[in-house]
């Protein structure tokens, strides 16, 4: 049976950055479901690394996808957790080629519909000076008496 140590855990799954957000999940997971992670420890240096399995790694996973899915607080890392280590089979399922240009296309459109949105906003602020200026200019132009007059 393969084993992971939490630094090669992170490097496995997408969504994992650290070994200290890696603890923090693995205690939501000993806390909530009662599992013991295995400890092996050193005599040399007196440290002892936590042993992961391939099963572990994989719920993992699952949870950085729902995570990714739904981004938000702690209560939805705690649902996540529960989510993927209550499945007995974890679907990890990544997402197709498809699927990523559509994401990175619809957030690209939404993108360009805000600055749309201020572009729009910059072009009415500076047609409203430009009607104030020219106002400004036409009564200057009016209550100036006119010196030279042609016959």
């Amino acid at each position: 049976m393969n084993t992971f140590s939490a630094n090669e855990v992170v490097t496995q799954v997408d969504g994992l950055n650290t070994v200290k957000t890696l603890n923090r999940w693995r205690k939501i997971v000993e806390e909530h479901f009662g599992i013991k992670y295995f400890q092996r420890c050193f005599i040399n240096d007196n440290s002892s690394i936590i042993s992961y399995s391939l099963d572990d790694v994989k719920h993992f996973q699952l949870v950085s996808l729902i995570l990714s899915d739904q981004p938000g607080n702690r209560k939805n890392l705690r649902q996540a957790i529960i989510t993927a280590f209550s499945s007995d089979k974890p679907l990890v399922k990544k997402k197709t080629e498809t699927e990523v240009l559509e994401d990175t296309f619809n957030r690209r459109i939404a993108d360009l519909e805000n600055e749309g949105k201020g572009l729009l906003t910059d072009i009415q602020e500076i047609n409203r000076k430009l009607v104030i200026i020219e106002n400004q200019f036409t009564s200057e132009k009016e209550g100036r008496p006119k010196l030279f007059r042609r016959k």
